[in-house]
Formats: structure tokens, C-alpha cells, sequence
């Protein structure tokens, strides 16, 4: 995937082949999963040129799962992994915009016809 070398691949523990252990470890997997968040949100929305607005918009509907994640771990008997998985989802999602931001793929004015 474009982008994430120059994002992580040298800031990320063990990349250099060291031994990664502890917090380093827990680290590097988050940003695994984000990775592969990444991946997947691709295959199945392909590559995506929105205006800013509009990744906003999805940004903030991810962040509307976090929170009903949370209200549901504390109110309804949810799982802890759900609000995981919502996080790793926001975190991929802030990701993506930035890689249409640096790689000049996102319109930063658009117009709409009412």
C-alpha cells in the first residue's frame, strides 16, 4: 500500500529485524491491524477521491460507532472487542485521508448541484 513505508515502516519497532517485545510488540501489531484495515477498506470500497468534506463526514459516522460502542460496553452488555475493532476503524479511516491528502487525491472544494 502506498504511503504506509513512508509513515511507519522505519518509525515501527523491530523493523530493522531487532527483537520487539512488550510495549514495542503491542505497538507494532496495532499498527498491523491498522495496515490491514486499510487493506480491506480497498477491496472493498476501491480507491476512493472524495472532498475533505466528505471524509469528514465518514470520519465522524466512524466516530459515531466508537461512541455507540462504548455506550453499549457500558449500558448494554457489549464487548470490549467491538469498541476495539470501531478504534482500528477510525484510526484506518484518519489514515486514509491523509494518504489522499499527501498524495494529492482529494478535492479540497467541492461542488454540489441542489
Amino acid at each position: 500500500m502506498p504511503g504506509w513505508d513512508g509513515i511507519l515502516g522505519a518509525a515501527l519497532p523491530g523493523r530493522d529485524g531487532a527483537a520487539v517485545t512488550g510495549e514495542a510488540r503491542e505497538w507494532a501489531d496495532v499498527y498491523d491491524e491498522i495496515r490491514a484495515e486499510r487493506v480491506r477498506q480497498d477491496a472493498i470500497w476501491g480507491a476512493q477521491m472524495h472532498s475533505l468534506f466528505v471524509y469528514v463526514v465518514v470520519l465522524a459516522e466512524e466516530c459515531g460507532e466508537v461512541a455507540r460502542a462504548v455506550h453499549d460496553l457500558r449500558f448494554a452488555g457489549g464487548a470490549r472487542q467491538s469498541l476495539r475493532d470501531e478504534l482500528i476503524q477510525v484510526a484506518a479511516t484518519a489514515v486514509q485521508i491523509v494518504e489522499r491528502m499527501d498524495g494529492g487525491r482529494i478535492e479540497w472544494e467541492a461542488t454540489y448541484s441542489s
